[in-house]
């Protein structure tokens, strides 16, 4: 049989001359634009004139029509790509030249392992539709002198700018990006950017020392204003100068087993977030939907995780779910910060853990009742709150607060709050890891006597999981300082309307049985306190703790009045019932007082 399967040409233009061949597959031995390397062509049905028109395409003297093979991979190396690792050949020009080639003509490019080290890249703009494959062994490093600052229409630089990209898929296989830190002061000199990007699909990332971001997805210098539709599947970040990921503005992020680790450590930035995940929105803002699922994050200098809102403006829906995280010795596991209530939405964490957190395992700051509502379904402490700071959330594993570090209206909400808390829980695995409060509801500054009637509302904290050894003082404890000019109102739900009889409650631990309701069988022990130390005599203050079962399920299935009483002879305390309410109203004739709600068996009491 004479018919040939394959012929072998020198380049791309041999194709035009040829005539009369016997063949279905042509092979180029060098490549047109390039010089090097190889290509395939097959014959299709298409007819027409010679033509020296794209590359891809390419008509015979025979008036046949040839197509490149849009299935094959093509090395690096063929546009020129070596891998000098010697932090001077700078290859940014040819890695540029391969993203091209692979838009242009949908073909998956691979880079290999360096010939003799690192690639040696600048700032590379990442066009549209490419499809790249790395070794695992390849190794990307970023120029020393990327511009770090911008001013007006000038830019910072990055190693992979996005911008405005539409399409890509890249399998990174792990193969190690990063930065020399100790080159770079700023905080902006990202190894991932995606600005206003849509439809990337980014495999197993892995970044280190950052100059500033691992990963940012915005819209800062994009008319789209947000990202769209962008899948971050296995990234790691560990050292990022700022954060290992940053949000600032998309319309669907998607990042699943992430590993996010030691953001501002070692030549970080302590004046930036040094966060693992930031979720944090600009002026600009005007898309934030976004999941994260099953991913964990460690040693970050300050939050594991933080969503800060101070920036978002009106109207923006949040729309953001978190499942399956968990936080390892992060400064907080999880944070909250200046949701206000001009916002709307929700931030939902679904299973969240958060392990040996230096201060609160989960803390909200300055966050309005009203507005987004943060919801923690299923959470667990586990050795929270090493340290005892009370400003950074220590001393509790679930921590609400206002505290003073700006300016009143704009920073402290008048009802600050806007947490549901879901069968939260708490486990020890070290013996001095035990904080002094399962929740605390903390008004903790004294500069803001001008903003009037501050509340605590819209904190519900439903079906807790926490036993009497996992506090040293309270269960809930709730504090109003000295010197506060208003009259403060006080709205918390602890809903313990739950079956503690089940086996393995509460993430499978220390299966317990209680007889009825949750403050039984626990002597004179300490369960909710609320302290007001107010220096302003002869104002009214009303605190309300709503539980959904009745307080006393004696024996004889009725339900008992607490027996309440002040704690000094300056205090007057009213006490009422409505249903499962209880409702104590405090009359402030001076001094000071602190009321402890404390449970025995069969009764309640307040002393």
């Amino acid at each position: 049989m004479n018919e040939k399967i394959l012929y072998v040409i020198n380049d791309f233009e041999a194709i035009k001359t040829l005539s009369g061949i016997d063949t279905n597959i042509i092979r180029t031995r060098g490549h047109h634009i390039f010089g090097v390397g190889s290509a395939l062509y097959q014959k299709d049905a298409s007819t027409g004139i010679p033509s020296s028109g794209d590359e891809s395409k390419v008509f015979d003297a025979d008036g046949n029509g040839w197509t490149l093979d849009q299935g094959q991979i093509i090395d690096a190396k063929m546009f020129g790509l070596v891998g000098f690792g010697d932090n001077q050949t700078d290859e940014t020009s040819a890695f540029i030249k391969m993203l091209t080639y692979s838009s242009n003509h949908g073909i998956k490019v691979s880079v290999p392992e360096g010939e003799y080290g690192y690639y040696l890249l600048g700032e590379v703009h990442v066009p549209d539709n490419t499809y790249v494959e790395f070794s695992p062994q390849a190794v990307i490093k970023a120029r020393d002198d990327l511009r770090q600052t911008f001013k007006n229409t000038v830019p910072f630089e990055v190693l992979f700018r996005f911008s405005d990209t539409k399409g890509a898929n890249w399998h990174c296989n792990r193969a190690r990006m990063y930065y020399d830190k100790s080159k770079y002061s700023g905080e902006h000199n990202h190894i991932f950017m995606f600005d206003g990007a849509s439809d990337l699909f980014i495999h197993d990332p892995f970044c280190q020392d950052a100059g500033g971001d691992g990963f940012y997805v915005g819209g800062r210098f994009s008319t789209a204003k947000h990202c769209t539709n962008i899948h971050l599947f296995r990234p790691y970040s560990s050292q990022a100068r700022r954060n290992n990921l940053s949000v600032t503005s998309c319309d669907g992020l998607f990042v699943y087993s992430y590993d996010f680790r030691s953001a501002g450590i070692n030549g970080g930035n302590p004046s930036g977030p040094c966060a693992g995940i930031d979720v944090e929105p600009e002026t600009y803002t005007d898309a934030l939907r976004v999941r994260f699922y099953d991913g964990r994050t460690q040693d970050n200098l300050r939050q594991g995780m933080v969503f800060a809102m101070t920036k978002l403006p009106e109207g923006v829906i949040v729309d953001i779910q978190v499942e399956n995280p968990y936080s390892y010795s992060d400064s907080r596991g999880f944070e909250f910060t200046r949701l206000k209530a001009i916002h709307n939405g929700v931030i939902r964490l679904v299973a969240p853990v958060a392990e040996k957190s230096r201060y609160a395992s989960f803390h909200s700051i300055n966050s309005s009742a009203t507005g987004i509502l943060c919801e923690i379904i299923c959470p667990l402490a586990v050795d929270p709150s090493i340290s005892t700071d009370a400003q950074n959330g220590g001393g509790a594993a679930y921590y609400f607060n206002n505290f003073n570090d700006a300016s009143p209206e704009e920073i402290y909400p008048q009802k600050f709050g806007g947490i549901r808390l879901v069968s939260p829980a708490i486990k020890y695995m070290a013996a001095t890891s035990r904080p002094n409060y399962c929740v605390r509801v903390n008004i903790t500054s004294s500069t803001i006597n001008e903003v009037e009637n501050i509340q605590a509302d819209n904190i519900e904290i439903k079906a807790p999981l926490f036993k009497r050894s996992d506090y040293a003082v309270d269960c809930l404890n709730v504090t109003v300082p000295s010197g506060l000019n208003y009259n403060p109102v006080l709205n918390i739900i602890f809903d313990s309307e739950y079956d503690y009889r089940k086996d393995n409650v509460g993430n499978g631990f220390n299966a317990r049985s209680y007889p009825s309701g949750y403050f039984t069988n626990y002597g004179s022990t300490q369960n909710i306190t609320i302290n007001l130390n107010d220096a302003v005599p002869g104002r009214t203050y009303k605190f309300l703790v709503l539980m959904a079962m009745p307080f006393i399920v004696n024996p004889g299935g009725e339900n008992v009045l607490p027996a309440i009483s002040a704690n000094t002879g300056n205090q007057r305390l009213i006490s009422n019932v409505v249903g499962s309410r209880l409702e104590l109203l405090c009359e402030d004739i001076g001094g000071t007082a602190t009321w402890i709600i404390k449970s025995m068996t069969g009764t309640w009491n307040v002393a």
